[in-house]
């Protein structure tokens, strides 16, 4: 009797340890795609974070990037040093002895105008790219004035182009060529190290530089 109620028992075993056993794959399927979407999600979020990173890059680089200056005349680099304030100097110019020019980018860091040929004052900012040979080639500037008073007169950033040619001793021959050409006149010159030193002997100005190129 036993023997025939255990038989009878077996199936019910049997269906039961199946049970249990598809019941464990299945958590552990269910296990194992939840852990696959966490990680797909993680795996989604990085790729994500990579492209914000990437668009944010540019952004940043398109954010930084400085527009081309378009002075006219040619003059395309950016201004460089500060503004200085034009000196009315009552007394002789300065001796200047010529050399070799070098060429390369140099800022102003003075300006001086001689004779009292002018009253008053204002504020300068020059950048000067030489071009060429030791004796002859082209100044490239970018200059723009502020704050005038007395007999002088600011004006916006604006590019000019003059070309060189060096004589005799310390004279150079320089001849505007933009925005507008004009005669040839001569001109004073030094160069002491990196100093550049130009004396217009038309207007008594006197413009010195520095090489920072």
């Amino acid at each position: 009797m036993r023997r025939i109620l255990f038989l009878g028992l077996l199936p019910l075993i049997a269906a039961w340890a199946i049970a249990c056993t598809v019941g464990a794959n299945v958590g552990e399927l269910g296990a194992s795609a939840s852990d696959a979407g966490e990680d797909g999600a993680a795996a989604t979020d990085g790729e994500l974070v990579t492209e914000a990173d990437a668009s944010t890059s540019i952004v940043d680089a398109g954010r930084d990037a400085e527009p081309p200056i378009d002075a006219g005349c040619g003059v395309s680099f950016e201004q460089r040093g500060d503004f200085v304030d034009v000196g009315v100097v009552m007394g002789p110019p300065p001796n200047l002895n010529g050399g070799p020019i070098a060429a390369g980018l140099y800022e102003l860091t003075a300006l001086r105008v001689y004779f009292g040929a002018e009253t008053g004052t204002m504020q300068v900012r020059e950048t000067m790219r030489v071009r060429g040979s030791t004796t002859a080639g082209a100044f490239d500037r970018l200059t723009e004035a502020r704050n005038a008073v007395g007999s002088f007169e600011a004006y916006p950033l604006r590019g000019e182009t003059h070309t060189f040619e060096v004589g005799a001793g310390p004279t150079i021959f320089v001849a505007p060529e933009c925005p507008a050409p004009d005669l040839e006149h001569g001109t004073r010159f030094d160069v002491t190290g990196t100093t550049f030193t130009l004396f217009d002997d038309v207007t008594a100005t006197e413009r010195v530089y520095r090489r920072v190129e």
